[in-house]
């Protein structure tokens, strides 16, 4: 025959038990919600990382080209440069001067 206190005991023994295993539950919850939110950060660091890497190597590579170009077309790059002074002193020469424009009629609104 069971005693009225040791049935006390068992069930104050089981409600401990679903205390621990709710906190248990929680805790875990927590935790799996912390994992979610480090390796989504860590994801989005290292696909910035990958982003800044490629830009780097592809503006060395430009640099590089672009260095090989001039050593190779010195003469031609400074043929274009003068080209390109004479052209821009040619058209401030024939561009209108800013006192000799007239200035837009002023529109009244009634």
């Amino acid at each position: 025959m069971v005693r009225f206190p040791d049935l006390l005991g068992q069930m104050a023994v089981t409600i401990q038990g679903h205390l621990a295993l709710d906190l248990l539950e929680k805790n875990n919850v927590e935790l799996i919600k912390g994992v979610d939110r480090a390796s989504t950060t860590t994801i989005s660091a290292l696909r910035t990382a990958v982003k800044v890497a490629h830009h780097m190597f592809d503006r060395e590579r430009r640099i590089s080209d672009l260095s090989r170009a001039c050593d190779y077309r010195r003469p031609t790059g400074l043929l274009f440069a003068e080209i390109v002074t004479s052209s821009s002193t040619q058209a401030s020469k024939s561009a209108p001067k800013i006192s000799d424009i007239s200035p837009a009629p002023r529109v009244v609104a009634m």
